[in-house]
């Protein structure tokens, strides 16, 4: 692994990005059944067994199985980080949430005149998770950023990577936001049907990222996910929960499972994204029955999907068709 590592570090930005490129594409010429068996390969070395995939029982179980099967349309939009803004609006009205300023957005990066952008900003993809960069003059933007954009980042279809196909037909854009701070919390309520069952909060993500679970009353849940260690610190309910609570029981309103995402800056709510298939489906759960206790809360139709599955599996389908 160190030798990889080594020979990655001296190999040129442009080759390396373009063979991640590469590798991605090659998942849009597989089938289907080729796919599940990925994922079971992958799952089995998180979770220690395959996915069941006619009869899911747990959280992680459902999202990879959802996020093969059951993308729509509407999914597609509300994950488009541009075009879910109008749907919010619309959804929420006049409840009282914000917008972080788009300064700017380009099918590629060299459109990008960095001399016009403020000494700090965010720059990401409106089609993935994890290309967000904060610009400002302690991490100013640099060639191997601009080349992870240029020969990667803007080229890959984002649902390739791990087959979250919602993201398949989302035309790939660059967005530059206003920064709003380096050690903005991110409040992520967990929703079922129109109903939060928990309020996610990952603090200083752009330093000592921390991560806990509060219940409707601020009560901190024992449990966590992925490799985050709880904040130590005792952290104070935020004033405007209740309408985060509210806004996002609202615009989850029409969807089995969805996670709703808000900043809260200054007294004022921000609305940050949509998420249908929270870490692709493979992000552990501490302890690990609450992945169990969880799934229970999620109706997923598996009569549809089980026939939409049959359907592409006997077919023969390409992931990329």
């Amino acid at each position: 692994m160190k030798i990889k590592g080594i020979i990655k570090k001296f190999l040129p930005k442009s080759y390396v990005y373009g063979r991640k490129y590469r590798l991605c594409e090659k998942n849009a010429n597989k089938t289907y059944r080729e796919a599940e068996k990925e994922l079971n390969e992958k799952f089995k070395i998180i979770f220690g067994r395959e996915i069941d995939w006619e009869n899911p029982k747990t959280y992680n179980e459902k999202i990879n199985v959802a996020k093969v099967y059951d993308p729509t349309p509407i999914k597609t939009k509300l994950t488009d980080k541009i075009l879910v803004t109008d749907w919010v609006k619309k959804k929420l009205k006049d409840d009282g949430c914000k917008f972080i300023p788009l300064l700017g957005t380009y099918d590629s990066v060299d459109e990008i005149n960095f001399n016009d952008l403020p000494s700090c900003f965010v720059i990401k993809m409106n089609d993935d998770s994890g290309s967000v960069y904060l610009c400002d003059e302690d991490h100013p933007i640099n060639k191997d950023i601009l080349k992870k954009y240029k020969y990667y980042l803007q080229k890959r279809n984002y649902a390739y990577s791990s087959y979250e196909m919602q993201y398949k037909d989302i035309k790939p854009k660059i967005m530059i936001e206003q920064c709003m701070g380096r050690a903005i919390r991110d409040y992520k309520f967990q929703c079922f049907n129109g109903r939060c069952c928990s309020c996610r909060v990952d603090f200083d993500r752009f330093g000592k990222h921390t991560r806990n679970f509060y219940d409707r009353s601020w009560k901190l849940l024992p449990y966590n996910k992925g490799d985050l260690k709880n904040n130590p610190g005792v952290i104070e309910k935020p004033k405007n929960l209740k309408k985060m609570w509210k806004m996002a029981e609202k615009l989850s309103s029409d969807f089995d499972q969805v996670r709703v995402d808000f900043y809260d800056i200054d007294n004022v709510i921000y609305f940050g994204e949509m998420t249908f298939t929270n870490g692709a489906g493979f992000e552990e759960f501490h302890p690990a029955e609450v992945d169990l206790e969880m799934g229970k809360l999620w109706k997923l139709d598996m009569e549809s999907i089980s026939k939409h599955r049959h359907q592409l599996l006997n077919s023969g389908a390409i992931i990329g068709d």
